[in-house]
């Protein structure tokens, strides 16, 4: 990735893993079909195995959704958010739509990845 000046739309498969990977990231996900939004806290854990999801909400409390490893996003005991939850499907959809595209490394089209902070 370029200089880093925040926020910056990742473009690439690449670019937003890293970035989500980077151990303590603030991404925002937008579908241009429905004109949803929403922003999401992934740390890394301690052991460095797995990544911690939490959204961001509108009133910037966390609501805790899961873990995430390889292409899966799986709620654990303390997960506060509904796998129905719009939130939830978009996060979980989004990560499985990485992990799937890594060959050709694009995003999928209608889906912005912005990354905040890290």
């Amino acid at each position: 990735m370029p200089t880093e000046e925040l926020p910056v739309v990742l473009r690439t498969v690449e670019e937003a893993l890293i970035f989500i990977q980077s151990g303590n990231a603030r991404i925002q996900l937008t579908s241009a079909a429905s004109g949803n939004s929403y922003r999401y806290w992934i740390r890394e854990s301690s052991k460095g195995k797995s990544f911690f999801v939490s959204v961001i909400t509108i009133s910037g409390t966390l609501a805790y959704l899961g873990t995430i490893s390889d292409a899966t996003l799986g709620r654990t005991a303390k997960s506060r958010v509904s796998e129905a939850a719009p939130v939830y499907k978009a996060f979980a959809w989004m990560w499985s739509q990485l992990a799937a595209n890594l060959r050709s490394n694009q995003i999928p089209a209608g889906l912005t990845i912005t990354g905040l902070s890290r």
